[in-house]
Parts: structure tokens; C-alpha cells; sequence
């Protein structure tokens, strides 16, 4: 059986411009040979000049989020087909 991935769950707020926020995460993660798991934590509008605004997400939908019920449920890893 093959090395398989760590995965991560990461917490963050997206930014459009991709270079901060759990697109970067995403990113960093993935170069590093995990495999990431996502869960927003807000909505930002933002350049590379700064923030204009945030808009959070509710928290019972952050931790909704960060239970990926069906993914753990139905398999170890992501990339095995049983458990």
C-alpha cells in the first residue's frame, strides 16, 4: 500500500485575490503533500492593498464545516475505497 497523504482541516476567510486566506493554505498545504480540507470562516472583499470588509460565517455553519461526516464515514483517507 502506498504512503498516503496527511490531511489537514484548515480554518480561514477566503481572499479573492489568492494570495492570503485558505486559498493559500490550499496552496501551501499541497506543495507540501497534503491533502487539505477546507472550512470558511468568512468572506472577505480585499486587494492586495488590504481589507475593505469582511462578512463572517455563521458559526453553526463553520462547524457543520469542519465535521466532513460523509468523507471520514466512507473512508479512511481520501484516497482509499474502504475503511
Amino acid at each position: 500500500m502506498p504512503d498516503l497523504p496527511p490531511v489537514v482541516l484548515v480554518f480561514a476567510a477566503t481572499d479573492p485575490s489568492g494570495g492570503a486566506g485558505i486559498q493559500a493554505d490550499i496552496m501551501t498545504l499541497s506543495s507540501m503533500g497534503c491533502h487539505p480540507l477546507s472550512c470558511v470562516t468568512a468572506i472577505t472583499v480585499q486587494d492586495t492593498m488590504g481589507v475593505e470588509d469582511v462578512y463572517a460565517i455563521d458559526p453553526e455553519w463553520v462547524a457543520d464545516q469542519a465535521l466532513p461526516a460523509d468523507f471520514f464515514r466512507r473512508t479512511a483517507t481520501p484516497f482509499s475505497s474502504t475503511l
